[in-house]
Parts: C-alpha cells; sequence; structure tokens
C-alpha cells in the first residue's frame, strides 16, 4: 500500500511540472514565433502575459506545498548572502561601464512606464522562479542530476530571444553569441537552480530582481563589449555559486574534507578576479593595456625597458604629435607622427621616431594604428626583455 502511494505521488508530481514546463513553452512560442505576432501587441505584453504568469503562481499555490532542501534555520541568513551577490552582480556590470562606456536607457522610465515595466519583468519572475523551485524540488534522489540538468537547458533556452540567431552567419556571429548571451545566462540559471534548491523560490527571486531591475530603472545602462559582457555575465554567477556554498556549508557546519591546506574560497575569489583583470588589461580588452618597449629609437622620452600604457584609439582619430602603436609586418613600433598626406585611398601618417636621424621609409595607414601613448613607466620592464627574443627584430624597421 505504501508503495502504490509513492508511486501515485510520483506520477501526480510529474503531472504537475509538466503542466508548469507546457505553460512555459507557451510563453516562449507567444513571445518568439512570428506565426503568433504578439510581440508588438501591448495588451498581450502588458496583460496576457502576466496573466499566464500569474497562472503559474496560481497552479503552484494550489500544488501541495514542496520543500527546499536547504536547512530552514538558515533562510533568513541565506536571503542575505543572496542580496549581496544580486547588487555585487550588478557592481560589476556598472564597473564594466566605467571601463566600455554608458549609453541612454531604451526602457520607458515614466511613471506610467516603470509600472508597466515592473508588474512585466515581476510577474515573469515570479512565475519562472515558482515553476523552477517547484520542478527542481519535486525531482527523486534518483534521476535529480539528469533532471537539473535538463530543466536548468530548458530555462536557459526559454529566456533567450529566438530573432536573435537568424543574424548568425559567420564563425565569429556564433563565438559571439555563445559568449554573450547562451553561456551567461546558462551560469545564471545555474545559480538560480542552485538557490531555489537550498532556499525556495525566495532566493532566486530575491537575485534575479536585482539584476535585472536595475536594467529597467537606470536612466543610464552600461554599453558593454560582447567579450566584457560574456567574462562578468560567467564569472559573477560562478563566483557567487561558490561562494554560497561556503557560506552555507559553513553555518551548516558541514565538514569538508582538507587538502593539504584549507583553502578560502573569499581568497580564491579575489585572485581569480585579479588574474583575470590582468589577462583583460594585457590582451587590450581594456581601453588601455600595457607594452614593454625593447629598442631606442624613442629615447629621451622612452628608453629599453620601459612600460608604457597605451590608450586605444581610430586610427582616423591620430594627430600630428602624437606617438602611436603601429604594426608594420610582424611587429609593433611606437614613434611620433611627424605629418600627414592625404592620397587617393585615403590619408598616411609620416612617422619617425624621435632618437633618429631620419623619418620612416613607409608611410602608416590609420588601420595599421592600434593606440597611441599617454604614460611611460620608466624600468619596470626590464625583466622582461630577458626573456623576449629580439634575435629575428628587424631592427633597420625600427631604429636608423
Amino acid at each position: 500500500m505504501i508503495e502504490e502511494m509513492k508511486v501515485n505521488a510520483t506520477s501526480t508530481s510529474k503531472k504537475k511540472c509538466g503542466l508548469l514546463i507546457i505553460i512555459l513553452s507557451c510563453i516562449y512560442m507567444f513571445d518568439n514565433f512570428s506565426y503568433f505576432n504578439l510581440n508588438s501587441n501591448e495588451i498581450y505584453i502588458y496583460i496576457i502575459k502576466p496573466m499566464m504568469c500569474g497562472s503559474i503562481m496560481v497552479a503552484v499555490w494550489i500544488f501541495p506545498r514542496i520543500r527546499a532542501k536547504g536547512k530552514l534555520k538558515l533562510r533568513n541568513s541565506l536571503i542575505w548572502w543572496t542580496t549581496y551577490v544580486g547588487i555585487f552582480y550588478a557592481i560589476c556590470i556598472f564597473w564594466g561601464g566605467v571601463i566600455d562606456g554608458f549609453g541612454k536607457s531604451p526602457y520607458d522610465l515614466s511613471p506610467l512606464g516603470i509600472i508597466k515595466n515592473i508588474i512585466l519583468i515581476g510577474s515573469m519572475i515570479v512565475g519562472r522562479e515558482l515553476a523552477r523551485a517547484y520542478v527542481i524540488n519535486s525531482l527523486s534522489k534518483r534521476h535529480f542530476i539528469i533532471g537539473i540538468g535538463l530543466f536548468t537547458i530548458f530555462m536557459t533556452i526559454t529566456n533567450l530571444p529566438i530573432s536573435r540567431l537568424y543574424g548568425l552567419k559567420a564563425g565569429i556571429d556564433i563565438v559571439q553569441y555563445l559568449s554573450e548571451c547562451l553561456i551567461p545566462e546558462l551560469a545564471k540559471n545555474v545559480l538560480a537552480a542552485y538557490l531555489v534548491y537550498l532556499g525556495g523560490p525566495a532566493l532566486s527571486i530575491i537575485y534575479l530582481s536585482i539584476i535585472e531591475g536595475v536594467f529597467w530603472v537606470s536612466p543610464v545602462l552600461p554599453d558593454l563589449r560582447w567579450i566584457t559582457k560574456g567574462l562578468i555575465g560567467v564569472l559573477c554567477p560562478a563566483f557567487s555559486l561558490m561562494f554560497l556554498q561556503y557560506i552555507y556549508d559553513k553555518e551548516a557546519r558541514v565538514k569538508v574534507k582538507k587538502v593539504k591546506k584549507e583553502e578560502n574560497p573569499v581568497g580564491l575569489i579575489i585572485t581569480s578576479i585579479i588574474s583575470i583583470a590582468i589577462v583583460w588589461f594585457s590582451l587590450g580588452i581594456f581601453p588601455v593595456h600595457p607594452n614593454v618597449i625593447a629598442t631606442g629609437s624613442m629615447k629621451p622620452m622612452i628608453n629599453p625597458g620601459d612600460v608604457v600604457l597605451i590608450k586605444n584609439i581610430d586610427g582616423n582619430e591620430a594627430k600630428i604629435g602624437q606617438v602611436v602603436q603601429f604594426r608594420r609586418d610582424n611587429i609593433y613600433i611606437f614613434h611620433r607622427i611627424i605629418d600627414i598626406e592625404t592620397e587617393k585611398d585615403g590619408k598616411k601618417y609620416i612617422t619617425k621616431g624621435d632618437n633618429n636621424s631620419v623619418k620612416d621609409s613607409e608611410l602608416v595607414s590609420p588601420e595599421d594604428i592600434k593606440g597611441t601613448v599617454i604614460y611611460v613607466v620608466p624600468k619596470i620592464g626590464l625583466p622582461t626583455l630577458f626573456f623576449k627574443d629580439t634575435k629575428n627584430v628587424p631592427k633597420d624597421k625600427v631604429e636608423f
């Protein structure tokens, strides 16, 4: 008899989870398929769609309550820590804006517009997270890993606009889409799944309300490049998940196996962030990046072993007197622009090293210019020169 009751309960739970998945699928189809043509319909956007999300709320309210797997006594603590990591994500996004720049918000920020946005986004977040919490916490131990993986993928796909896929042609477009949209969305949904597993829908609702809500009320928004979006969108949820797991294990007094010495995830997070920032800086992802000078063609301004900070610029905006970094063959050269010539195919720059006796023999095209020198740090790059292979550097192209 007990076994039969378990089978019936499991069967009923599957049907209820199936109903929630169907409702989410219908919303996704209405949003994305041109056959329904509802994207520009205000009645659908601000009335019908919130009502469909409301039906999820009603269904979950009617269904028997399913508890989250985390300890109930830690619920208040988890709420606060989830709030902190949500704020951390928002700060990272806006810090990215400090680097990449800001733009005007495209959303309606009038009082009525804000109310409409809250109704739309609020109902979507609450409805989706109630469904997520019910489905994930209904999974049996036997199929938990597979079930949570498949449902997380489903939640990721149903939160991505299908219209973006239509324009993907070249390989770089696909890479950009994966980096900017798909992988960050997957990372966000993995964290949301962990939150509802620990503390139910309240945690993921708080987290998503912070990181998404800020975009709907701020008059200016970060205008991030795709690589910046991708790195922040993946790393913030990943670090947040690690941090929350550490906090939960610590407060729940879960014994973790020790390796040779105990690791502190907070230190790991800080170290990782610094390492990633250094990599970004070195690769030129920031608008300012460093470079070690190996030759003396720009003495006395720049000496071998000095590190110069280069600001990325559009080659067409370079001016006479600027010390620019430009590419020639397989090397980068730092010389000063001394004149500009206009040719049939556009303007070209005449350059010369301050320490050279004659100007450079070849003109420099705007597309070959990478940036302009804005600061010189003396001698700190000397150790790097010991590891540089300068045998194959064509000195005749750098010094005269």
